[in-house]
């Protein structure tokens, strides 16, 4: 989480089973509906409710888009999910989207998007954090800020 991304960074919202999988080092991969464009290099997660917290972070090694059935053949023992899940999840469409993970960073404390900026929901599948919620996000994530200080007027 260090240092500037090279591309665009996503918020990905990510059910808490699957999002405890990729920061244990379990899930190496996060299948998707939707692709991530091929500018996204750094994504942060959002833990899904009951959660409903930012829980850290992962670098985009690439994406692979492809059938579902070769999806989970090339995938299923990094993918962190059952079959029967992952067939209901693809149920109706010809492409899954891979994506492949590295260098995770987990958060030390949890924080709500509101910390980030007030405005900020919790994306359907992703949005785009821009230049200046990245860097409070990232000021979070390093512990080098605390929410509260965020909102103090300059």
């Amino acid at each position: 989480m260090a240092g500037a991304t090279a591309g665009r960074v996503a918020l990905l919202s990510i059910r808490p089973q699957y999002a405890n999988e990729i920061l244990a080092g379990r899930k190496r991969v996060e299948f998707r509906r939707r692709p991530l464009p091929d500018d996204v290099t750094q994504v942060v997660i959002y833990a899904t409710a009951p959660v409903g917290r930012v829980v850290g972070a992962f670098q985009v090694e690439a994406i692979d888009s492809t059938t579902p059935s070769k999806a989970w053949q090339h995938y299923h023992q990094v993918g962190g999910i059952g079959q029967e899940a992952f067939d209901a999840y693809y149920d109706g469409t010809d492409t899954a989207h891979v994506i492949r993970i590295r260098d995770v960073q987990a958060v030390e404390s949890p924080f709500a998007l509101s910390d980030v900026d007030e405005a900020l929901r919790p994306p359907q599948s992703f949005t785009y954090l821009g230049d200046r919620r990245w860097t409070r996000a990232r000021q979070l994530m390093l512990g080098s800020v605390q929410p509260e200080e965020l909102t103090k007027p300059a």
